[in-house]
């Protein structure tokens, strides 16, 4: 009789460290992509507006892999410098290949010379292997970020 009331008590405290240590991932995973999402936005941020608003840097779909704020080292390191930052400790873990970018860069409405609207997609794979190209996965999911680029060296014209 003991052991029969034992094993009814063990199984729901089973079913609960398997719903937390899931929703731990989940919550690991979230964490990763947001993380990822602003870095980007971030590294945006610090880049020349020329290089911002000529929308060279966007892109489609891509895994999260490579060194970290290797835009703005490129633009910033002058040519033939080894930067402390350009090494393998300043990369990616290969868990992040999970998460994927989209970035868009487009003029604000209506137009200004000066700003641009920027609009980063983060999606994460939650469940199964990491994303492959074409693959929807198992479990994905989706967040939207949208910001505004100014360039700071612009004169602000003069009101009459």
């Amino acid at each position: 009789m003991g052991v029969l009331l034992l094993s009814l008590a063990i199984i729901p405290l089973y079913q609960m460290f398997v719903t937390s240590s899931r929703t731990m991932f989940y919550s690991k995973l979230s964490y990763m992509a947001m993380h990822v999402a602003r870095e980007e936005l971030e590294e945006l941020r610090q880049l020349p507006f020329e290089k911002v608003a000529g929308g060279d840097l966007a892109h489609d779909w891509a895994p999260v892999s490579g060194r970290m704020l290797a835009r703005s080292l490129k633009y910033r390191v002058p040519e033939g410098v080894t930067s402390k930052l350009d090494t393998e400790a300043h990369s990616y873990p290969k868990e992040y290949e999970r998460i994927q970018t989209k970035l868009e860069v487009s003029e604000v409405d209506p137009p200004d010379a000066r700003l641009r609207k920027v609009v980063l997609q983060v999606r994460w794979q939650e469940m199964g292997e990491a994303p492959k190209e074409g693959d929807a996965g198992q479990r994905a999911a989706l967040s939207r970020f949208e910001t505004i680029v100014a360039a700071h060296n612009v004169p602000v014209p003069a009101s009459p």
